[in-house]
């Protein structure tokens, strides 16, 4: 992970002008369209829309099933209606079936109770993008699509770190709880909180939780080449074999043959193998993932003749092994989701922070530049309107940087700007240091007698307001 991705937004060092430049300026900076901006935006329909197919395939698989029971039922019950107490029988065998539909009913009304609410959300979502197409950036609207679209992204990076109360009141005091996605870092949560507990908790570290979740996306986990399911089940075998009791030794034998042995292929695999794993779409990670896998599950075997003292076995050993499972749940789990793995605000600012960086942003020495043809008439002419406009401790102009660039406050936005690229600007552009206004050719840069460049706007603001300058 680079070091853009671990920035952390300490709350000290954001202030409410920092904030407000974010949104203004970091919200659209880094993209050349409206079509750029919504790239970034995918996660926002994904997630309801992926959740949605998941709940409409657990509504197949459960109608399939049942409907299935029923018709076995129905048929073995017919084909022996010819015989004593067939009546009876049948009459059990419908209540048992009326029963299991109900079940079923209750079931699907519930997933489609689930659906209606993803149905709102995504119907939510896709109008809060769609109105971004008809914005123009400097309309009072686009600033405040940028506003909630920096509320959600402060949302998403509490939910992330784990600071789910703050997050629900502020998505309920903006009123963006539908466009945050609570549901799913709620569920990463409970999961990650049950193979590490909090340290105020009294419950054990355990893997129930986590391979309950693996069994729901075994499809998507498959598809990934997620050795996850395998690292959680090694877990339960080494928490198994850390008591040397014998009874429990003989449990996680037990426990091994029925979970681990599928993993103890051999090293070498034969050609039989290496053929097969050539029709999957990625046979070269596929193969060296069944290799790894049969290599640490040979390995573990050696954890029933070894106890929790021996220094062969003391990685497997090590309690750190949570640590790393957290890691790799929630790296998995994102991809699940088609979550990014960085913090949308990661992003937005690796972008933004990264598109308006300019090497003067921070420099310090500009102020002792002078051009040499001028180093002459400088020292005659008057510095008066300089003094006037700007205060002598003020370090924004002190130098080249400008008062509203968010990368030139150096206690705010500017720390952070520090791990990201310069801007490369293909074309140069003029900005006046008083009027922050763009010098183009209806406001052409102008050099005053002191050597120094302002725009015409300038200049004619000098000859009505202080004649004595010219």
């Amino acid at each position: 992970m680079s070091k853009t991705e671990e920035m952390a937004i300490p709350s000290q060092v954001l202030t409410r002008k920092d904030l407000a430049l974010t949104s203004q300026h970091i919200s659209f900076a880094g993209f050349s369209s409206m079509e750029d901006m919504l790239i970034v935006e995918q996660p926002l329909l994904r997630v309801p829309l992926d959740e949605m197919r998941t709940q409409l395939k657990t509504q197949q698989r459960l109608w399939e099933r049942d409907y299935l029971y029923c018709s076995n039922v129905l048929q073995g019950k017919l084909a022996k209606a010819d015989q004593e107490n067939a009546v009876d029988t049948l009459k059990e065998s419908a209540q048992i079936m009326v029963a299991r539909l109900q079940q079923l009913r209750q079931k699907l009304s519930e997933l489609g109770s689930k659906a209606d609410g993803l149905l709102k959300d995504t119907q939510l979502r896709y109008e809060y993008l769609h109105a971004l197409q008809d914005m123009q950036v400097e309309s009072q609207a686009f600033e405040d699509w940028c506003t909630i679209r920096l509320q959600r992204m402060v949302a998403d990076y509490m939910l992330r770190r784990g600071a789910f109360s703050s997050a629900e009141k502020l998505a309920a005091t903006q009123n963006i709880t539908q466009l945050v996605d609570f549901p799913v870092f709620a569920q990463i949560r409970k999961v990650e909180l049950s193979l590490v507990p909090d340290e105020h908790s009294t419950e054990s570290p355990s893997c129930a939780i986590a391979l309950a979740w693996c069994s729901e996306n075994k499809i998507t986990l498959r598809k990934s080449q997620s050795t996850l399911d395998f690292e959680l089940r090694l877990q339960e075998f080494i928490e198994l074999v850390r008591d040397r009791d014998p009874s429990v030794l003989k449990q996680a034998a037990l426990y091994a043959r029925k979970h681990l042995s599928p993993y103890l292929q051999e090293t070498s695999d034969s050609e039989e193998q290496k053929n097969e794993a050539s029709d999957q779409t990625h046979p070269r990670a596929a193969h060296t993932n069944t290799q790894e896998t049969s290599r640490k599950a040979w390995r573990a075997l050696g954890l029933l003749a070894s106890g929790p003292g021996s220094w062969q076995y003391k990685d497997l050993y090590d309690a750190a092994r949570w640590k790393s499972l957290r890691d790799a749940f929630r790296s998995i789990a994102l991809q699940v989701y088609d979550l990014p793995a960085s913090p949308l605000i990661h992003i937005a600012l690796s972008a933004g922070l990264s598109s308006l960086k300019t090497h003067s942003c921070y420099s310090t020495k500009a102020k002792d530049f002078t051009p040499t043809v001028l180093n002459a008439i400088s020292s005659q002419t008057s510095s008066m309107f300089l003094a006037d406009s700007m205060e002598p401790d003020d370090p924004s102009r002190s130098d080249d940087r400008h008062p509203d660039c968010p990368i030139c406050h150096t206690r705010g936005l500017g720390t952070l700007s520090r791990e990201v690229p310069y801007s490369h600007q293909g074309n140069s552009r003029l900005i006046c240091r008083i009027t922050g206004k763009e010098m183009d050719d209806t406001n052409p840069p102008m050099c005053l007698p002191n050597g120094r460049v302002y725009s015409e706007e300038v200049r004619c603001y000098l000859l009505t307001s202080r004649p004595s300058i010219s």
